[in-house]
Parts: C-alpha cells; structure tokens; sequence
C-alpha cells in the first residue's frame, strides 16, 4: 500500500482526513486496511501518538497535514469525510441495540455525560460539516444533530441546567458557520423551556411550540408520522411530539374551553409519540407515564390509570430508579385525587425510597445535582400534601413516609411539627439529603447508608408490579 503518492488509496494523505484517528476509524475510511498500516504511518516520522500510548490515538503534524489534504481531490476528501462522519454517527449510538432487540437501555443513556462520548460528538460534527454539501445531506445533518440534542435535553437538560445542550450549539456554530442559522430555533426553545419539576405556567411554551415547529421542518420530519421512514427521523419526531405535548399542558389557559383543547391537543402529541416509539421501551415506557401524568393533571382519572398500568407494564423490565420512583409518586397523585389520602402516603414513601436509593445505585454510583434535585422534589411533593393534615392524619402519614426506611430515620420525626419549609422533613422523617462534598463521591458517609439500607430492604426494582392505582 502506498503511503503518500498518487496511487490509489494512500495511506497518509487518508489519515489526514481525521483531526486524530484510531485504527478502526483508519479502517472504515479505507475499507482494507494491512496489519502493519499504523507501524509504517509512525515510520514516517510525521504520525504521532496523542496521549496514553494505551488508547491508540494517533494524528498527522500539522505541518504537513494541509499539504496531503490538497493532493487530495475535492470529490475524495467528500467521500472520506462522509465515511468519517458515517463512522462516528456509529459510535455515538453504539450504545444503542438494534431496533430488533428493542429499546435503548437506560444505561446507555449515560453516555451524554462521559467526556470521551462529548469528544467522539465533536469529531463527527467537524467531518459531517465537511461532508454535508446538498441541501439533502444538510437535512439530514440537521436531524442528527436534533437527535442527539434533544436526546441530551430529555435526559437532563429539561430538568436541571446542562451545560452541554449549550455548548452542542456552539459545536455547530463553530463546524457549521456556513448553516448556523437554523440554530436559532433551538436556541429559542433552549432558552424558552422552563428547568425543574414546576413548569405549569412557567418558561414561555408558546415560543416553545413555534420553535418546534420550525425545527420540524429544518429537519424534514414535518409529514405524517406514519410516512415517516428510518430511525433517526421517527425517533426524532416523537422527542419534538413529546415537548409539543408539553408546551399544550403546561401553558397558562385563557378559559376552560382553552384548557380543553389544549388538553387534546396534548393527548394528540403523547399519542403519536408513543406509536413512534413503538420499539423502543425506555422511551415509551416515559411517554406513557407523562402521558398517565397529563390525564391526572386535568382530572381525568380513569384515563390516568390505564396509562399507568400501560407504564409499569414496560418500566418494570427497564431498571431505571427515576421511572420507577415518578410511578409511584404518580400512583399517590391518583389516589389522593380519589380522596384515599392514607393510600396516597404509602406511594409518597415508596417514591422516595427509590429516590433515595438513586442517589449512588445508579451506574455512575454516585450523588450529583440531578439525583439530589430528584429525590428533593419527592420531598417537597409530600410536604405539600402534608400541610394540608393536622393530628392523627398527620401523625398516620409520617409513619407511612418513613416505613420503607425502616428504622433509619429517628422514630421521633413522627411528632416532628411543620413549620412550612420541605427541607425539614429532611433528617427526621426522612432520610437527610447528599451533602455538598458527597456529590460526585462514590465513597462517603451517604453512600455507606444507602448501601446498608439497600441491603436490608433487598431488591425494590418490581415492587410495582401487582400495584393498582
């Protein structure tokens, strides 16, 4: 195989393409690659390694990296640029299993907060602002970038602050200043879209639903749904469907006829997102629960439970702590909506058990701001619903918060008087929150109480199932 000459396909000028490479990106641009191929590259003198030896990254010098590109034909460096590209889309969903096999699991959906997943995101948005050229290859950039923005926004930006949604766009900007403009509309909805649990009346959801709208259509995922072909498109769509459905729940309303359409209308979007997400259970199994949680919001019970049940049905089989904790609070919005309070606190405990237990039995095995602010929000629903108590019904319901503790909050939180601050339930009915230093910790004082609690309360992961709202 040549190295640098004019023949056909050489090897150097090739591994100028990337801005660093590996030997399987070598491979993928090349189709065959010899045994030896990253041996006789640092033979050159002009190939080296980038940081731990280890990892097998390599890189051409700059020096000479620009001159071996412009040996290259404009219509070569398009094709390998798009292989690139190719490759790293790949790497980027390579957590993902095949549609086949179903759903992302929820594990994979952590890759949006390693750093090495963030750098492969980078690569490929510089090969793919190399390679997209006709207005076709840009709409498909354009839904692929969608993808993993939005993925990223439901994953965590939607609820806390995530400085990667942010800094996706200015990765964009800076590969794409040719087709930046488009950004605008997912600014728009970046900045419009409220954070946190209360969004009811917060944000502005009008320019939330404009900006959707529009992004549909740069996508080009505006038709039909069920005209709707590939992956990419139709999971694409079913993320905007799903936060068109929030911009209808979520908005002030005029009047009750207002509040009725609306309320349709977001029926309409959970709906065709949930037959988007027809194969992929994570997903679907959180469109059914928002969905149940929707009707609950607008009285609707009956509609409520049977997307409930639909909900536990798959978020049983997905280990996922979040889900399973937001089932169960949703069960004590039910049941306290049907006036059997009693039964509404048994939920409230279970609820926060789970988002007790997700601050370090996660795959990350650690604190960090999202599992603080989750298990935080469990607690201040529940004081919420206790203010509303006084005497022996106040009394009933601390001991149905702490029993799924067992004895690891003092017996005395149960003549514990409100004062009107959530925070302190914390320590005393509860279980006290993270502190500050046992963020990001593996090791620490919290994380020896979960375990122990853990144990003792063996594994919680089905103890929906059987449950009826």
């Amino acid at each position: 195989m040549e190295i640098c000459g004019v023949g056909e396909p050489p090897l150097l000028r090739t591994a100028a393409i990337p801005r660093r490479f590996k030997e399987g990106l070598l491979a993928a641009l090349l189709g065959d690659l010899p045994s030896d191929a990253i041996d006789r590259l640092l033979e050159t003198q002009v190939v080296q390694v980038v940081g731990d030896p280890d990892a097998g990254v390599f890189r051409v010098q700059g020096y000479v990296r620009e001159p071996l590109l412009k040996l290259l034909s404009a219509e070569k460096r398009k094709l390998l640029h798009d292989r690139a590209a190719a490759y790293y889309y790949e790497q980027l969903c390579a957590d993902e299993p095949d549609l086949d096999e179903d759903a992302l699991s929820y594990e994979g959906w952590y890759r949006y907060e390693k750093p090495a997943w963030q750098e492969t995101l980078r690569e490929w948005l510089y090969h793919m602002g190399e390679a997209a050229q006709t207005d076709k290859e840009r709409e498909k950039a354009r839904r692929q970038f969608t993808r993993i923005f939005l993925d990223a926004f439901w994953w965590w930006g939607c609820y806390i602050e995530f400085q990667f949604c942010d800094d996706l766009l200015k990765d964009w900007e800076r590969a794409r200043s040719d087709d930046a403009e488009w950004l605008q509309d997912l600014r728009q909805f970046l900045d419009a879209y409220p954070i946190g649990w209360r969004k009811a009346g917060e944000g502005n959801w009008l320019d939330v639903e404009a900006a959707l709208f529009e992004i549909k259509e740069s996508c080009g995922i505006e038709a039909d749904p069920a005209e709707l072909e590939g992956h990419d498109a139709r999971h694409t769509r079913g993320l905007v469907d799903n936060f068109t459905a929030h911009s209808c729940r979520y908005r002030v309303h005029a009047d009750d006829a207002a509040r009725d359409r609306h309320y349709e209308r977001a029926v309409r979007y959970y709906r065709e997102a949930a037959e988007l997400f027809a194969k992929e259970s994570w997903e679907l199994a959180w469109t059914l629960f928002e969905t149940a949680e929707l009707h609950a919001d607008f009285g609707q019970l009956e509609a409520a439970r049977e997307a409930w049940r639909q909900a536990v049905a798959l978020a049983i089989d997905e280990a996922d702590p979040e889900l399973i904790a937001n089932l169960h609070r949703l069960r004590a919005d039910i049941r306290w909506l049907a006036d059997a309070k009693a039964d509404s606190f048994d939920s409230h405990g279970r609820a926060l058990l789970h988002a007790y237990l997700f601050q370090c039995k996660t795959p990350s095995h650690r604190p960090d701001a999202y599992t603080l602010a989750f298990y935080l929000e469990q607690v201040e629903r529940a004081h919420e619903r206790l203010k509303t108590l006084e005497g022996a019904e106040l009394a009933d319901a601390f001991a149905r918060l702490r029993a799924p503790f067992l004895e690891y909050v003092p017996a005395a939180g149960e003549n514990t008087a409100l004062s009107g601050d959530y925070l302190e339930l914390l320590g005393t009915v509860l279980p006290a929150a993270p502190k500050p230093d046992e963020l990001l910790s593996t090791r620490s004082e919290l994380s020896r109480r979960i375990d122990v609690l853990a144990e003792d309360v063996g594994d919680v992961s089905g103890d929906l199932e059987g449950v009826d709202p």
